[in-house]
């Protein structure tokens, strides 16, 4: 995940088992109206290259290639 997330800019980095610091962010998130819908766009964008759609395609292009790259002839 840190991959796919900026710690506070479209998202947060927590640590695991901290109930407290995942509602303490999740009700700051909620408060700032305005600011969290401007970076509904940013956030979706950040995470559309590891949506399925986008995996399978990637997984298939690379199937295809090794295909191609040893491709043997088969006499029929």
């Amino acid at each position: 995940m840190r991959d796919v997330v900026c710690h506070a800019e479209i998202g947060y980095i927590l640590p695991g088992n901290s109930p407290q610091q995942l509602a303490a962010r999740t009700s700051e998130s909620l408060s700032r109206d305005g600011e969290g819908r401007q970076h509904i766009k940013v956030r979706r964008e950040a995470v559309a290259p590891f949506a399925w759609p986008h995996i399978a395609d990637r997984m298939l292009q690379k199937y295809h290639n090794l295909l191609q790259k040893h491709a043997v002839t088969a006499n029929l």
